[in-house]
């Protein structure tokens, strides 16, 4: 693919030729049209000298050396140096006079001993012709036709014969317009190369000049690896264009910065959970070699126990790649809610009683949603076990469900008493593996659990968020594709 300065000087050129093209051609026609024009009137004037001095019996060789005689009728000439040109043989300006019977009765010394032939038919008199004499000499002429001079008068009989008309032709050489038209061209052809080199020169210079930020832009994210991802661009000398850019690569940055620091906490988790489980392994291992008569089955309950706790954060870990992949497809059923919610907490109420919990759910009677079951039954049960997990003794959970007309966001929350929760925890608590108790002693409980609920309700498109409001900690799922079917009037509220 072009670089942008080549694309941009390739089509800024292209524009400039095309401009400078069309303004040559354009100057070109103009000058044509203004010598043309010249000529015509130069024609004009020069056809009527011709013919008012063949009316006079004037028109003879040297009679335009000798100058116009002064009593003739014509429009001023001015100037009479310029009919000269009909008796120098290298004149540019020149006549015939032909009889009826195609006689050349008289011609220009200019015309030397050449014959203008008239095109067979004209199709408005008035008009100029163009001609080629046969040596190629090229002409512009104007025809006309006179009664020779001394038979106005009428004659004996009383009619008018005036003899056969004289055909005249006056043209004009259209060398040297050829000429200057050449010059012309040449020199529009020479300014426009000109013209075109400097524009390159100048447009040339002016990207390089304009891109210098973009070049500058791209050298500095050249500098940047995994390891600098600290650094940021400085738009301090950029224009105004790039700022925003600038501006996005600044926030990608901080984004891949938060994603290189949460992989490197995530690393340092995971060593961590699965240290203690791998010791204990260890340690019951040795000692089963060293004294393998005194191993005693609670001592394969502890292998158990620790193997399972592994067990737990690998397919923890595996669910949270599954989901995040998103290449799985959804099982959509309608899931009745009420009994889905009752069967789910079943497992976790026995736990919430020993701990004297209270535990209230309140759900339309009737009340149906659109969703995968395994995906809403693991949101779900991470909500439930965090839940029960983490309310102090005595607390209380609330778990609401709504309906869609009603309350169209959210359409689930979970909710338990906080505890000693502080506000700068909730930001953390989707985060894999942290867990507010610093000393990361409890069994069954890796950390991952809210983090697999997410990833499972952004599969189903749904947005699982926490809030800390009054003391409680709310866990909302908001509307996407889930969504609760249309119920009747009436909420249940079951105790659990």
């Amino acid at each position: 693919m072009k670089s942008i300065r080549t694309h941009l000087l390739v089509w800024l050129l292209g524009g400039v030729t095309v401009l400078i093209t069309a303004a040559g051609c354009a100057v070109y026609w103009a000058a044509g049209s203004v010598l043309m024009d010249q000529v015509e009137t130069e024609l004009q004037l020069a056809r009527k000298a011709v013919y008012n001095l063949y009316q006079r019996n004037a028109l003879t060789a040297g009679a335009f050396q000798r100058g116009t005689p002064s009593t003739q009728r014509t429009p001023r000439l001015g100037d009479d140096e310029r009919w000269r040109a009909f008796d120098v043989e290298d004149g540019d300006l020149l006549y015939q006079l032909r009889s009826a019977a195609g006689d050349v009765v008289a011609r220009s010394p200019s015309l030397r001993n050449r014959t203008i032939e008239a095109p067979g038919s004209i199709d408005d008199p008035r008009e100029s012709v163009a001609i080629t004499l046969p040596d190629g000499t090229r002409l512009r002429a104007r025809i006309d036709h006179a009664r020779p001079p001394g038979r106005s008068a009428a004659n004996a009989t009383g009619s008018e014969d005036r003899g056969s008309p004289v055909e005249i032709i006056v043209a004009r050489d259209l060398g040297d317009v050829s000429r200057k038209l050449n010059w012309i061209s040449a020199a529009i052809m020479a300014a426009g190369l000109l013209l075109a080199a400097l524009t390159g020169a100048y447009v040339s210079l002016v990207l390089r000049r304009g891109l210098a930020s973009l070049n500058q832009l791209g050298a500095d994210a050249a500098r940047i690896d995994a390891a600098s991802l600290t650094a940021r661009f400085g738009d301090g000398n950029l224009p105004r264009e790039l700022r925003s850019i600038c501006d996005r690569l600044n926030d990608l940055l901080e984004r891949l910065q938060g994603s290189f620091e949460r992989e490197r906490r995530f690393s340092a988790d995971l060593a961590h959970e699965l240290r203690t489980p791998l010791a204990e392994l260890k340690t019951t291992a040795e000692a089963a070699i060293r004294f393998p008569g005194k191993v005693t089955p609670a001592a394969f309950k502890d292998v158990l126990a620790s193997t399972e706790e592994m067990q737990a954060v690998v397919e923890s870990l595996l669910a949270l790649a599954r989901r995040e992949r998103e290449d799985s497809e959804l099982n959509l059923q309608e899931v009745g809610l009420g009994a889905f919610l009752n069967e789910l907490w079943a497992p976790f109420s026995s736990t919430a009683a020993e701990r004297e919990i209270k535990v209230a759910v309140e759900c339309p009677s009737d009340a149906v949603v659109a969703a995968d079951p395994a995906l809403l039954r693991s949101i779900l049960g991470n909500l439930f076990s965090n839940a029960v997990e983490y309310t102090p003794c005595g607390g209380a959970i609330l778990i609401r469900a709504f309906a869609g007309a009603t309350h169209p966001s959210p359409l689930l929350s979970v909710g338990n008493s906080a505890g000693d929760l502080m506000p700068s925890d909730v930001a953390q608590l989707f985060d894999r593996f942290w867990r507010r108790d610093p000393s990361r002693s409890a069994r069954g409980h890796s950390g991952l659990g809210l983090s697999v609920a997410r990833a499972c309700s952004e599969a189903l498109g749904l947005r699982l968020t926490a809030r800390l409001q009054d003391g409680w900690l709310w866990f909302d799922l908001t509307p996407g594709v889930l969504a609760l079917s249309p119920t009747r009037k009436g909420t249940a509220t079951a105790a659990c």
